[in-house]
């Protein structure tokens, strides 16, 4: 599969039109998915029949340690040394190809369903055990196509604060624990939902913000040349992705971040040469650069 299959096309247009723009947001998990928060009892449900339960976040949280690192798809991880990478990671959709050489990979984090459409031959040997940190819709696909995958590990969910699966869509300013500047946003709150801005990268950040990291990396998360392929990517055949467009709004949101960081004794620390993130003030790091030549 490549993309949403046609049913699932039209069953988006079909609830903005009969639920309105506030309950549009709930094709997501239709017909057959249903999802209890963690702290109820984190029950996930599918065609009536329990499948398995959501976790709490805080667990996965204080088990980080000091660091952690984000791993993304851009095209700068081909030439840099991941397996240097000693810290606890969460992987990013396709950077779950780089599993089997990290040291400590944490959690693969998926936000759009249309990763596990196009890529899902890439999960099939997903390493026993490693955590997921799902959207909604992510967990409506694995349900029906990779549910096997969803047993014998942890599971969290990504939610959307703006649009909560369990409630109509609200304004961000609205909801406390939510830092709202300049456009931008950020959630402090991500056990109950995150902000996004195009990228499943700021997602995991706000993440793992909430846990009491001093240094988070970012590897990957190039921001510059979304119309290139990612490092899995063949030449001529990378995926659509929105990034390009939506770039000023997301480094606006980035930017937030960082100065978020600052007051927080957080640094914020960018592994890729080439990442926009470098001009909005995020550190420099060089340990995955490669070796000189001898």
């Amino acid at each position: 599969m490549s993309d949403r299959p046609l049913a699932r096309k039209l069953i988006r247009p079909a609830f903005r039109l009969l639920r309105g723009g506030r309950g549009a947001h709930h094709e997501e998990t239709w017909p057959h998915l249903s999802l209890r928060r963690p702290e109820a009892d984190g029950v996930i449900t599918w065609k009536g029949e329990e499948i398995a339960r959501l976790s709490p976040l805080g667990g996965f949280l204080a088990g980080l340690g000091a660091e952690a690192a984000i791993i993304g798809s851009g095209p700068s991880l081909k030439r840099q040394r991941v397996a240097a990478l000693e810290m606890p990671a969460v992987l990013l959709n396709g950077a779950v190809a780089l599993a089997p050489r990290l040291p400590r990979p944490a959690a693969l984090a998926i936000e759009d369903e249309r990763f596990v459409y196009r890529h899902g031959a890439m999960l099939k040997d997903l390493p026993e055990g490693l955590p997921l940190l799902m959207a909604p819709a992510v967990i409506r696909v694995m349900a029906q196509y990779n549910r096997g995958l969803l047993e014998g590990r942890p599971l969290y969910l990504i939610d959307d604060l703006r649009k909560p699966f369990d409630g109509p869509k609200c304004a961000l300013g609205d909801i406390p624990g939510v830092v709202v500047e300049d456009g931008a946003a950020f959630s402090d709150i991500p056990a109950q939902g995150i902000v996004k801005c195009g990228t499943v990268a700021y997602s995991a950040l706000q993440i793992l913000m909430a846990a009491p990291l001093k240094r988070i990396l970012l590897a990957g998360i190039d921001l510059t040349n979304a119309a290139g392929p990612r490092f899995y990517e063949k030449d001529g055949a990378a995926a659509w992705s929105g990034l390009e467009k939506g770039q000023a709004r997301i480094l606006g949101h980035f930017a937030l971040a960082r100065q978020l960081a600052g007051t927080r004794g957080q640094a914020l620390l960018s592994a890729s040469p080439v990442s926009a993130l470098l001009d909005l003030g995020y550190g420099r790091d060089d340990r995955l650069a490669p070796e000189p030549p001898a």
